[in-house]
């Protein structure tokens, strides 16, 4: 029997190739601070057309796309009572780009204005709309209750380990198990194998990632530095400050919910910046403020970015800062990855399955040769 039409193996293909949209999709909205690829459904709103866990495939938007009353956006309000609730996805009702678009759940009563939700819609607050085919919106029922509950690892600290080690269980149950099969049988299984490993490495890479990314702080703080006056800008709590000066204003306060200790790094690209401790080991359960001072030394507008990266101890905690201080991105990257490494790796630095490897791919190469109608 073909290995394609094998049921098995069809369901795992359409499972890993879930994870990997899934993976995409986190990793991309990591990068970008918007939905990519996927958004989730998180209320009822557009029932019945998308429901609660539902993952909507999306497409990108820009100042030029354009929009019609029907299409289904992800907007993110910045006035009226949505404005608190993040990224929204509600449908065009009415309205243009030039006067704001009217919005509203195919399950509300009134539309987002009526109701005070919100202002109509700016093109530039719009991100992305739903991908229709054949007028039917594109979305996977319930895959997305899995990110939903990835964001309680925050308050959850045991499901990370806990995770960790079913995964690390499933993988060495599937290799005794496939120890035991010989033969054709064996050999079927191969690429299955190979590819639970590796989605098992990524799975628990973009869990880490999630988690860190969850309890982290990227903070922005626009100032400037005047020769001969001060002055307030509305949200900096700096302002402007005159040639010479020094301030000292509180940062944040740290506390460690988990049960493992974390390491806090704290950096900045401005020289002007400094902290009260820019690299901690908080023990659980422990709280550290942090304060900032702003030595005004050059004239000039500053928007600056300040990371208050938190990461498990993965690594010794002075090379996680060496990390965090060339970026936050790359610390983040190689923290996640670690643990990772070894499951995504293990088909190809692995004896057996190296060989195993190689077999397949000849095989899958020989059935895709018998049936082209040249040969090379």
């Amino acid at each position: 029997m073909p290995l394609l039409k094998k049921p098995g193996f069809l369901l795992n293909a359409a499972l890993y190739i879930i994870t990997g949209l899934l993976i995409i999709a986190a990793v991309g909205g990591a990068l970008t601070h918007k939905p990519f690829l996927l958004t989730v459904i998180r209320s009822g709103s557009m029932n019945p057309t998308l429901k609660r866990g539902d993952a909507v495939i999306i497409q990108r938007v820009d100042e030029n796309t354009r929009l019609a009353p029907g299409d289904v956006i992800v907007f993110r309000s910045e006035g009226g009572s949505l404005a608190a609730q993040g990224w929204i996805m509600h449908r065009i009702v009415s309205g243009d780009a030039k006067t704001g678009y009217i919005t509203q759940g195919d399950n509300n009563d009134e539309t987002d204005q009526e109701s005070g939700g919100s202002l109509p819609i700016k093109q530039e607050w719009v991100v992305s709309r739903a991908l229709v085919l054949g007028g039917v919106i594109l979305k996977i029922p319930l895959i997305g209750y899995i990110p939903l509950w990835l964001e309680h690892l925050q308050t959850h600290p045991m499901l990370l380990p806990g995770i960790a080690v079913t995964l690390a269980f499933i993988v060495a149950v599937d290799d005794l198990m496939g120890k035991k099969k010989k033969g054709k049988k064996r050999a079927n299984r191969n690429l299955e194998q190979q590819l639970l490993y590796f989605f098992s490495g990524l799975t628990i890479a973009v869990i880490l990632a999630g988690s860190t990314l969850a309890i982290s702080q990227h903070l922005r703080l626009e100032y400037e530095v005047s020769p001969n006056s001060k002055g307030v800008i509305m949200g900096s709590p700096v302002g402007i400050m005159q040639q010479g000066e020094v301030v000292e204003r509180r940062l944040s306060e740290l506390k460690n919910n988990g049960f493992i200790p974390i390491v806090a790094s704290i950096t900045t690209h401005d020289q002007q910046i400094r902290f009260s401790h820019d690299l901690l080991k908080l023990a659980p359960g422990q709280k550290e403020k942090i304060t900032m001072t702003v030595s005004a030394q050059e004239p000039g507008k500053y928007k600056s970015s300040i990371w208050i990266g938190l990461f498990y101890p993965l690594l010794p905690a002075g090379l996680i800062h060496y990390l965090a201080r060339k970026s936050f991105w790359l610390a983040l990257a190689v923290l996640t990855m670690l643990p990772a490494l070894p499951l995504i790796l293990l088909p190809v630095l692995e004896p057996r399955l190296r060989l195993q490897t190689k077999k397949e791919i000849r095989r899958t190469l020989r059935r895709v040769s018998r049936r082209l109608p040249f040969t090379f």
